[in-house]
């Protein structure tokens, strides 16, 4: 009995802990609205929802033994336990789009863009919502709440009954939920979770080259991983659990089973309890972002508009530095870019001198000298521009254009 009593402190510690790190990260993840925001925004709500309708089944029968009663526990099982199902659905494939969303990121990085929007990420989720309802409205049946002869709330198993409704339980609280909860998308999140670790390890060699963007996306994808990673852990046991109570219907009631039984079960609840009270943890500790925003959320509140002005102020702050530094105004960057400009109209020059058999700047210049002078100042600029081939300035088209003049000046 006392180790029962502990087994739920620590529970509700759990939920409470879990609820409020989901509440945070409801807070950090509708700040700004992007596919993979949304997509955690509403595994967080789905958290919260799971944490929440856990407390009645799991903890309040230990508190009070008010809550053991056959009243409490009828209407237990006829609206928490289908709320609590849909509620897992909905976990499982959100899980699954965040698998999707992260391995387009990483194989596609050119489209993901396009093709998972806000709008998009959107209607995933309610096509989730639904398709999870629609799929457990069978479990709202499962249980029916009557009264007994003395007059008291109690309740019966109706689809649950074995010998009534056999097919149910073998075809659709076996089959299709194996199928439909642990077959489809756990071969999906391990499909598209390890080409996405083997993309990362192929691209080791090269993220020196990567962009801050491409950078920032790898971290995500990993951060999520683990996430995807912990999720299948934690519920593998239920499922293993359920598979077996199929099989053998009297394990809950064999002498034999029963202390196993109960035993397995509690350890399967706890871990679905865990992986949904955990996640925030992972966020935290895998994401710099995260914690900023944490951060800015402690440090100004749930006001957007304070935060907003925070990170504007410093972006303006840096990019005035940027503007007055003597050492960004010098840069090879610029510097190129207008000797580039320069080098493209000393070469208009030279070829209307060579036209018109005329001197620089009317000087008794020789053509051949000057050509050689501009030549060589040319062949320093290509070798320069060659060098520093990563500046963005050489992205834009008219550069481009002079460095295609400069390099074939050059092979005169």
């Amino acid at each position: 009995m006392e180790n029962q009593y502990t087994y739920v402190v620590i529970l509700l510690l759990i939920i409470i802990i879990g609820t409020i790190g989901n509440i945070c990260s409801f807070l950090v993840y509708t700040r700004y609205a992007t596919s993979i925001n949304i997509l955690l925004t509403a595994l967080s709500v789905i958290d919260i929802c799971l944490l929440i309708l856990a407390t009645p089944v799991f903890v309040l029968p230990f508190i009070h033994k008010i809550f053991i009663e056959d009243t409490f526990q009828a209407y237990v099982l006829q609206y928490i336990y289908p709320l609590n199902c849909i509620s897992q659905t909905c976990s499982v494939y959100v899980m699954v789009f965040i698998t999707i969303e992260r391995w387009t990121a990483i194989s596609k990085p050119l489209q993901v863009r396009s093709w998972y929007t806000t709008k998009s990420a959107k209607l995933i989720l309610i096509g989730v919502i639904i398709s999870a309802t629609i799929y457990n409205i069978p479990r709202f049946f499962e249980y029916e709440i009557i009264k007994n002869d003395e007059g008291q709330i109690t309740y019966k198993r109706t689809l649950r009954d074995t010998i009534l409704y056999p097919n149910y339980m073998v075809y659709y609280y076996t089959l299709l939920y194996l199928l439909t909860h642990f077959c489809i998308p756990f071969a999906a999140i391990i499909f598209f979770n390890s080409h996405v670790i083997f993309l990362i390890l192929k691209q080791k060699k090269e993220r020196l080259n990567f962009t801050s963007q491409q950078r920032k996306e790898i971290k995500t994808t990993v951060m999520l991983i683990i996430v995807t990673v912990i999720f299948a852990i934690c519920n593998v046991l239920t499922f293993i659990m359920n598979l077996w109570e199929n099989i053998n219907p009297t394990l809950f009631s064999d002498p034999k089973t029963i202390s196993m039984a109960y035993m397995l079960n509690d350890l399967a609840n706890f871990l679905v309890i865990l992986n949904s009270a955990s996640t925030f943890i992972i966020y935290f500790l895998f994401s710099e972002k995260y914690r900023t925003l944490l951060y800015d959320i402690f440090r100004y509140g749930c006001s957007k508009t304070k935060g907003e002005n925070y990170y504007n102020s410093t972006f303006s702050r840096n990019q005035s530095m940027r503007n007055h530094s003597s050492f960004y105004n010098k840069s090879p960057c610029k510097k190129s870019s207008s000797s580039l400009i320069s080098a493209n109209n000393n070469f208009k020059k030279i070829s209307n001198m060579h036209q018109n058999n005329l001197s620089v700047n009317s000087q008794e210049i020789p053509y051949k000298g000057v050509l050689s002078r501009y030549k060589k100042s040319a062949t320093s600029l290509y070798e320069t521009k060659k060098e520093s081939h990563n500046i963005r300035t050489s992205k834009s088209e008219n550069n481009k254009q002079v460095y295609k003049k400069i390099s074939d000046f050059v092979k005169i």
